[in-house]
């Protein structure tokens, strides 16, 4: 009996092994055979999207942006978030889209002053553009340097049919070129400290100069305001005969040095008192609109880069270290068979060493990146918007003042990135720039560079631009 009962549980354990590998090898065979006809349907299905046309590739990716989208409040950002602001105060601003109401002929009468040469600099050379705008090739693209405002200022006006006036009586506004040549910071301090009884001698040439006068004149620096510091008595802690001089210059606010425990990468010295009547233009740009010309660049054309950065990592470090490396990561891959995800062009990029030749990129890209540099502003601003390049800035202290020239529509015409998230590693540039901003609101901004970036940069001949709006504003 005993002997019995062992062999029918021996047969009873060998018959349930015998399941289990039976039951196995199935599930094995199940999962090779889905594998199979998987690897199949991939196959046939990749040759067939070689076949397909553009307009069903563009729905498959607009599908897949339309998913990706779906995740973006489980990111350490609130994307969605961040784009329905935008998207409120861009089309509040769009209702103000409605250009000046400027004719040519009714531009303020401006005299300007011939100083001697101990006050001013050489003549300018009126019978080139050279001086005031540099060098181009194609009348388009300029190697304009960034601290040459005040030449061109002066080029234009004694230049101009409608401005000039060699009539003081005449004159809405009196123009001053007091040392009108491009000077670095060095330079400042060495023309304003070697410079004997410079207030003095700068009085006797003003012969216009009345106490009814005096707050129609102005001077021109090609420079952040506090960078000619050193010259007390007529820019900095004026004479009180020149106390109601007008001042222009880039700036209106005054930073520190980029500093890293800044929130805003940039901490504000108080000290615009130091600088009576301040007011604050844009760089000029290396790209110069022409009167009866439209921008030098079509509305809505397709665009081969996403992000253009122009620039290194020196300035704000930790905004533009992220940037570069974010960059980097996307290794240039293109979003499709058109766009590059994001460009860098720094001082290393041989085939862009020119000048014009980097700005023309600016042409070519949707957003350009412009972190701080020595101070939050910088000339790349200019550059995108007279290119139509959408500007991207990292601190709130960037492009504050300018109010003439695009307080009304400025909310429709850039992006601003919060530093603190960006530079934690919080915020993806291709994520919030490529992915996650509406197409709208993109088409928004860029109809709005497009309306109203003329009134933004300095133009090769007379036109309601840059220098149009200071005038109005100065007279």
């Amino acid at each position: 009996m005993r002997v019995a009962l062992h062999q029918l549980n021996h047969s009873n354990k060998k018959t349930s092994r015998n399941i289990v590998r039976r039951l196995f090898l199935g599930f094995f065979i199940l999962l090779s055979s889905s594998w199979f006809l998987t690897r199949i349907h991939v196959f046939f299905s990749t040759e067939i999207d070689f076949s397909i046309s553009n307009e069903i590739g563009e729905r498959v990716r607009q599908r897949e942006d339309t998913n990706q989208q779906q995740t973006f409040h489980d990111a350490p950002f609130n994307y969605t978030a961040f784009w329905e602001e935008a998207t409120r105060r861009a089309l509040n601003a769009t209702s103000r889209l409605n250009r000046p109401k400027y004719e040519l002929s009714t531009c303020p009468k401006v005299f300007v002053y011939n100083l001697t040469k101990k006050l001013g600099d050489a003549p300018p050379q009126l019978e080139t553009l050279d001086q005031a705008f540099g060098a181009t090739n194609d009348g388009i693209f300029y190697d304009t340097f960034h601290h040459g405002l005040a030449r061109l200022v002066e080029h234009r006006l004694r230049t101009s049919q409608y401005c000039l006036t060699h009539n003081a009586s005449q004159a809405d506004l009196f123009f001053v070129p007091l040392f009108p040549d491009i000077r670095n910071s060095r330079a400042w301090k060495n023309t304003c400290l070697t410079r004997k009884k410079l207030v003095p001698n700068l009085l006797k040439e003003l012969v216009h100069l009345t106490s009814k006068t005096a707050c129609r004149h102005f001077f021109v620096v090609g420079r952040a305001h506090w960078v000619p510091r050193f010259c007390q008595g007529w820019w900095i802690e004026p004479d009180t005969r020149l106390q109601h001089f007008m001042r222009i210059a880039y700036s209106e606010l005054h930073t520190t040095v980029p500093n890293n425990s800044d929130p805003e990468g940039f901490t504000p010295i108080l000290d615009n008192h130091l600088y009576p009547n301040l007011f604050s233009v844009p760089y000029p740009s290396s790209i110069h609109w022409r009167k009866d010309a439209g921008p030098p660049w079509k509305l809505h054309e397709p665009r081969e880069h996403g992000m253009l950065f122009v620039g290194n990592v020196n300035g704000d470090y930790p905004v533009r270290s992220q940037i570069e490396k974010q960059c980097l990561s996307y290794s240039n891959k293109r979003m499709n068979q058109y766009v590059r995800k994001c460009t860098m062009i720094t001082n290393s990029t041989k085939e862009l060493q020119m000048v014009p030749d980097q700005i023309r990129q600016s042409t070519r890209a949707t957003f350009c990146l412009n972190p701080g540099g020595d101070s939050p502003d910088r000339k790349g601003i200019s550059d995108a918007i007279a290119s139509g390049c959408i500007p991207v800035f990292f601190s709130k202290h960037s492009a504050v003042g300018w109010s003439w020239f695009w307080s009304s529509w400025k909310d429709a015409a850039h992006i601003m990135v919060p530093r603190e998230e960006f530079v934690k590693g919080n915020i993806d540039l291709h994520t919030l720039l490529l992915t996650s901003m509406p197409q709208s609101l993109v088409e928004i901004m860029q109809e709005t560079l497009y309306k109203r970036g003329r009134e933004f940069q300095y133009s090769i001949d007379e036109d309601i631009d840059g220098l149009r709006i200071m005038l109005n504003n100065l007279k």
